[in-house]
């Protein structure tokens, strides 16, 4: 009777992550080249970095900065060193970034219920989406 009861609950719970994870999603896609025009345009960016197989699991956890312009300029801050970038719409749902010669592009999406809180992850990868804070002052270096 037991391993009747505790296969039920196992299974229950199984259909329930199934069906939140196809029929309920906390973020919607951004496919509008305005609104990403707008979350790139004067505002900071702000996120937590997280170790991959590339990366020295020392740096867990550690908080960076993008402060992004509305002329396609920007500058990223991670432990203390600044790095030039350049940034533009590519389509309907893609923001291209350059860093140095290398460019990739990343698709977006915004959280349903939560304010200023967004993901993105680059396109064409399988790795895990940063989420990050979008503060709409504008940067300092956007003068």
């Amino acid at each position: 009777m037991i391993i009747r009861y505790i296969f039920l609950l196992i299974s229950s719970c199984i259909i329930c992550l199934f069906s939140s994870s196809v029929f309920g999603s906390d973020w919607k896609k951004i496919k509008d080249p305005e609104t990403l025009k707008t979350l790139y345009s004067d505002t900071t960016i702000r996120g937590v970095d997280y170790p991959q197989s590339n990366y020295d699991y020392n740096k867990l956890n550690t908080e960076w900065q993008i402060d992004y312009c509305s002329d396609g300029t920007g500058i990223l801050t991670f432990m203390g060193q600044t790095y030039p970038r350049i940034w533009k719409i590519n389509g309907q749902d893609q923001v291209c970034v350059t860093v140095h010669t290398e460019e990739k592009c990343y698709f977006y999406e915004e959280h349903r219920k939560w304010k200023n809180i967004y993901r993105t992850g680059v396109i064409g990868k399988r790795n895990a989406p940063w989420v990050f804070i979008v503060n709409n002052q504008k940067p300092e270096i956007c003068d």
